[in-house]
């Protein structure tokens, strides 16, 4: 996510102070774009990389469905967020905060939208995004100039595998999927991910840490595996796992290999087994973002995939 953001923020003439927890090896020096590196639960690193900023895109957080990484999702997502929003206040810089559709709600058989108080279940990556979200809005109360963005699912290239969508057209063309998980998500496109920031970076959005979400489609799992395993040349999945069978997996750990047995946890059952959809229409009304055809992000998967 945050490489597809700097790119679109430097080729349209932003000078970016990017903040690195180390410098990437054989990157290649980008124009306009300098590399700070540091920790973002690092007051220091971070009052140094904020200094002489207009504005602060607050992307660094720990994803993913691993529901035993609780203590680290809640050190970054929630600790980092509270160093990043305290700087950006001390320097007058406006914030825009990324936290996730997740933490707005995950909640079955409506269409949830950016006024959601739905209390969230056990899994800590939601959780730990809301109370990011608390933070900003803690520093927003101080003065701090702020917005939220919520995206879905993001379905772009770049990131590792093991904790993002990137990896999605690779773990289908693998076979990992004979059965489609019952539930779903809304998902978002590249192009609609950083035309929000870019939006929200210049001023579109308000000050006062206002929700958006950002959502192109909402597709249940079934149909986002479909929809890749025919661009890849895969069987499609046979069918849709029942959701008492993946509770079971999940209680016993009848699984192998880390990945899995991150996966298939209890805490990830609304994930799997829930058909949850957000409503994106407000972002497109008030930041101008464009509603992206999510077939367009899976043709950049598969293609990026087959490279």
């Amino acid at each position: 996510m945050g490489g597809h953001v700097v790119s679109d923020l430097s080729a349209g003439g932003e000078q970016v102070r990017l903040l690195v927890h180390e410098e990437p090896r054989n990157m290649v020096p980008r124009p306009g774009v300098e590399l700070v590196t540091g920790d973002v639960r690092d007051a220091e690193a971070i009052e140094r990389a904020m200094t002489g900023c207009r504005a602060v895109v607050h992307i660094a957080g720990a994803a993913g469905l691993n529901a035993t990484d609780g203590a680290r999702m809640r050190s970054i997502n929630v600790g980092g967020t509270l160093v990043v929003a305290a700087s950006a206040r001390r320097h007058g810089a406006h914030m825009v905060h990324m936290s996730s559709a997740s933490a707005v709600g995950l909640v079955r058989d409506r269409l949830v939208d950016e006024t959601c108080t739905a209390e969230l279940p056990r899994h800590p990556y939601p959780r730990s995004k809301r109370a990011g979200e608390r933070a900003v809005l803690e520093e927003a109360a101080r003065g701090l100039s702020a917005v939220i963005l919520n995206p879905g699912a993001v379905l772009a290239t770049g990131g590792a595998a093991a904790n993002t969508w990137s990896g999605m057209a690779t773990a289908v063309r693998r076979g990992a999927f004979p059965l489609a998980p019952p539930g779903g998500f809304g998902f978002v496109a590249r192009q609609t991910l950083v035309a929000g920031v870019r939006a929200a970076v210049d001023g579109a959005g308000g000050t006062t840490a206002e929700r958006y979400l950002l959502v192109d489609e909402n597709l249940s799992h079934r149909d986002l595996i479909e929809r890749i395993a025919a661009r890849v040349g895969m069987r499609a999945p046979r069918g849709t796992a029942p959701a008492s069978l993946l509770g079971a997996a999940c209680a016993v750990g009848r699984v192998t290999g880390p990945s899995a047995s991150g996966l298939l946890h209890p805490d990830n059952l609304p994930f799997l087994t829930w058909r949850v959809t957000y409503d994106g229409s407000r972002a497109r009304r008030i930041l101008g973002v464009p509603h992206t055809p999510i077939d367009h992000a899976i043709d950049e998967l598969t293609a990026q995939e087959a490279a």
